[in-house]
């Protein structure tokens, strides 16, 4: 049971949102005893990145690509589920946003 937690950039930065479902992702797999890690879209500097590992990510998936510099619904959702298919996740983890808002669903972990 693994846990995947979708962290959103803001112009290069995590939001206040996201630092907490990153927090809530590790205290759930915690609770489940399994994994969890983060999936990052986007270009952001590794100060960000270490945010996110302070709060107990384990591994961070970062998907850097120039077709996804702009926010698109069907794009996003299909890295995420890649990601999600190929390393097994049957939890995602958002913030709330509107972004979160639009890809949630369009994807489906069973």
């Amino acid at each position: 049971m693994s846990v995947l937690v979708y962290a959103e950039l803001d112009s290069g930065r995590f939001k206040k949102a996201t630092l907490e479902a990153c927090s809530y992702g590790v205290a759930l797999a915690t609770m489940r005893n399994s994994d969890v890690a983060a999936i990052v879209i986007g270009e952001c500097h590794e100060s960000e990145l270490l945010q996110i590992v302070e709060c107990g990510i384990s591994k961070v998936f970062r998907v850097l690509d120039s077709h996804l510099e702009t926010f698109t619904t069907t794009k996003y959702i299909s890295v995420i589920q890649s990601i999600v298919r190929e390393n097994g996740f049957n939890t995602l983890i958002t913030s709330q946003s509107y972004n979160s808002k639009y890809i949630t669903p369009g994807l489906s972990i069973s």
